[in-house]
């Protein structure tokens, strides 16, 4: 989808461009603005405020299929006001009335929003749990869906805190500059009082934070985009426990956003800092003491470490968040003409290859493919979704034996184990593949990126699409050859993805490489004049001295294609395959030749038949008739025989 992103953070523009990106989906952010407000104004979004933001930008946002509003939740009231009719997620950062008139002053806005009960496009989510329960308490619903942010808001976004080296900050903690630290706390002087040796100071990027000892901070707020960037760098924080907090509250002016109260502490359980499901990864100090003892008997390393393994869950856990309202949007909002959808034709146009130059591997049935056999030295093999049969591994490592067992890799976690009858000279791993890294999921990107030639098959039955989104156009690259199966192309099963989303996917595809070859698996039929199953190979453009023209050879090609199914006719590709076919109807057969007039000139079409794979003919051309003769059997044949040609004007 496109998508709008409507904000006033740059965390929170980060953090959405992240998340959605690595969806598959494209995100512009705007600021809110109305060309007039300007200072701490600018929060503050009454009727007419939202007014001149949509008429100033209405027809902008038209151009985009939904819209995101993130950071203060008044941002949303022009949407909201305007019934826009689109997908629209409102992300809460920073409690749904920040800046906002009570509801006995401004009772419209509160209306709005509980609204959105009655909007099947509008998505309330909050960042934490404080906001579902804040907006609970103004009587506005939200189901407690809350989302939380990952914190990724840094290249490259595989950065982590590194143990082993050595830097000039190694040995010192990071204070953060806030009111909390400054002005009410004076925490440099207390730290420094007390032997911790630190800095508080801004950083200047993510790598010179990771470079820090930990980092020791006053909370104020019940969830900061700094909290996660922190936890996805590994970094121990060192916060104060409850009881503490209560200490330095009575003796100065803490801060701490609303609604906290100083005779309520016990909220802060639904804080990020506080919360049961977060405490493992503080470390919690009772006095200033306490403070410096723990610094000193913390294992950092060993706690880095689960840090990092709660973040790997946390961005699962808020990727699915994001793709399952994405999905109940697309649900909710499904019309007849989504249903059956094919993907644009357009894209899967094939190009000329010399048929000599192609050959196949593996079985002649299921999990057998026709590649183009280029003279060229791969780099790495890479085999996704296995199953029992790799036969085409077999076939392709044979011809390939220069690559290594450390050059050759295999991915399916549905199976035990590798069915190493088929080979030894591959590394097995037991996972899926998808766009994160996970327990169960493999994206490859580390392994992409360290390979320049690679030879990918991939067949992992509709996750094809979620796993091409995720991958960047320089990733794309290294592909040198690719055999790939495509799901939901013809009938429009989404596999989670829409038709515009697997038209993205096949775009990436062909971004860097032709489509040389196409087969149809006709285990999965055929819907729109397209296979629902396709199965591609495409080849790098940096074989081809200048673009190729279009196929004109019929497809499948006899002797290299085989039907998955032995049992059923193959499927005939024609647009955009190839150019297209005539259709001579043959039929039945009693007698082992069956003679039908047919009219040609001095140029004979080349007949191509579609049938049963068990069964073979040959056929004559004499006068105005047609031979077809069955060569495998004494005798006729029960199936209704087609024979597709191109004709000789187009041949010619």
């Amino acid at each position: 989808m496109k998508l709008l992103h409507v904000t006033f953070h740059s965390g929170t523009t980060l953090e959405v461009e992240y998340a959605f990106q690595k969806l598959g989906h494209e995100v512009t952010t705007i600021r809110f603005e109305d060309g007039e407000t300007e200072d701490d104004q600018i929060y503050f979004i009454h009727y007419y405020r939202a007014e001149k933001f949509w008429n100033k930008y209405k027809d902008y946002i038209a151009t985009f299929d939904g819209v995101i509003t993130s950071d203060t939740c008044p941002i949303s009231r022009a949407f909201l006001q305007y019934d826009y009719k689109k997908l629209l997620i409102i992300w809460i950062c920073n409690r749904f009335d920040y800046y906002m008139f009570p509801e006995n002053v401004d009772p419209l806005y509160y209306n709005l929003l509980r609204s959105v009960r009655e909007r099947k496009n509008v998505f309330i989510v909050g960042n934490a749990l404080l906001e579902a329960y804040h907006i609970a308490s103004k009587n506005v619903d939200i189901n407690n869906c809350v989302i939380r942010p990952i914190g990724k808001n840094f290249t490259p976004h595989d950065l982590r805190k590194n143990h082993n080296a050595l830097t000039p900050r190694s040995d010192l903690f990071f204070v953060p500059g806030y009111y909390n630290e400054t002005k009410y706390m004076k925490m440099s002087e207390k730290l420094t009082e007390i032997g911790i040796p630190h800095e508080q100071r801004r950083f200047e990027d993510h790598q010179e934070l990771s470079e820090y000892k930990a980092v020791i901070t006053l909370p104020y707020a019940w969830s900061t985009i700094a909290f996660f960037e922190r936890i996805q760098l590994g970094m121990v924080q060192f916060i104060p426990s409850i009881s503490f907090l209560k200490e330095l509250c009575k003796k100065g002016g803490y801060l701490f956003q609303p609604p906290f109260e100083r005779n309520n502490f016990e909220l802060l359980e639904i804080s990020e800092w506080y919360c049961d499901e977060n405490k493992d990864l503080m470390v919690y100090f009772d006095s200033w003491t306490d403070l410096l003892a723990k610094t000193r008997i913390t294992d950092y390393r060993e706690m880095g470490q689960k840090i990092l393994q709660y973040a790997e869950r946390l961005e699962q856990q808020s990727l699915q968040g994001w793709k399952n309202i994405l999905l109940t949007y697309k649900h909710l909002h499904r019309t007849v003409d989504d249903v059956d959808a094919p993907v644009n034709k357009e894209l899967l146009v094939t190009y000329a290859y010399d048929t000599d130059k192609k050959i196949r591997h593996g079985d002649k049935s299921d999990g057998g493919y026709v590649i183009a056999n280029e003279n060229t030295r791969y780099d790495c093999y890479i085999s996704c979704g296995i199953s029992d049969n790799e036969s085409f591994t077999r076939d392709f490592l044979q011809q390939h034996s220069y690559l290594k067992k450390e050059d050759c890799y295999a991915y399916d976690a549905s199976i035990e184990d590798y069915p190493w009858k088929y080979t030894e000279n591959i590394t097995f791993i037991k996972k899926f593949i998808g766009p994160q890294n996970s327990d169960t999921y493999e994206n490859l990107h580390g392994l992409i990126e360290k390979h320049n030639d690679i030879f990918l098959s991939i067949d992992i039955e509709g996750g094809e699409y979620d796993w091409l989104l995720s991958l960047s156009e320089a990733q794309m690259n290294k592909f040198a050859q690719i055999t790939i199966e495509l799901h939901g192309i013809g009938n429009g099963v989404d596999f989670g993805h829409t038709k515009e989303s697997k038209d993205r996917s096949i775009e990436k595809l062909i971004t860097h490489h032709y489509i040389v070859h196409a087969h149809g698996n006709n285990n999965g039929g055929r819907t729109s004049g397209l296979p629902n199953v396709l199965e591609l190979t495409l080849l790098h453009k940096k074989f081809f001295d200048s673009p190729p023209p279009r196929n004109t050879v019929f497809l499948p090609i006899r002797g290299l294609d085989y039907a998955n199914m032995r049992s059923k006719a193959d499927i005939i590709l024609e647009y955009p395959f190839s150019v297209p076919h005539e259709v001579l109807d043959i039929g039945t057969s009693k007698t082992r030749t069956k003679v039908i007039p047919f009219k040609t000139g001095k140029v004979k079409p080349v007949l191509h038949f579609c049938h049963n794979d068990r069964d073979e003919f040959v056929y004559m051309f004499i006068n105005d008739e047609l031979y077809i003769t069955r060569t495998d059997y004494d005798g006729g044949w029960g199936q209704y025989l087609k024979a597709y040609y191109i004709p000789v004007v187009a041949a010619t």
